[in-house]
């Protein structure tokens, strides 16, 4: 029989919660930069609006560091995973 390993399954599920938080938090960054673009939208008959380079800009850096910090709790979770008893999680490139 297999030996529990529980400081693997206990560093397991601190870092599905995280992962679960970083990635809520990661999808609240992306859909605040969707709304930003929509908001630039202007329909036929509508007016145009302006773009703001530097908001989209920052709210890309903002992105890029919440995508580094889930990379890093993906890591570090399937690092452990195996010892857990837990499937890796896996981190796929966007859908084309």
């Amino acid at each position: 029989m297999t030996e529990l390993n529980y400081e693997a399954i206990g560093r397991c599920k601190v870092l599905a919660k995280e992962i679960e938080s970083a990635s809520v938090e990661r999808n609240r960054a992306i859909n605040e930069l969707r709304e930003q673009l929509r908001k630039t939208h202007g329909v036929r008959g509508e007016p145009h609006y302006d773009f703001d380079a530097a908001k989209a800009h920052a709210s890309l850096e903002q992105i890029e560091r919440l995508t580094q910090d889930l990379r890093e709790k993906v890591d570090d979770f399937n690092h452990y995973a195996a010892d857990a008893g837990e499937r890796p999680v896996r981190f796929n490139p966007p859908r084309e």
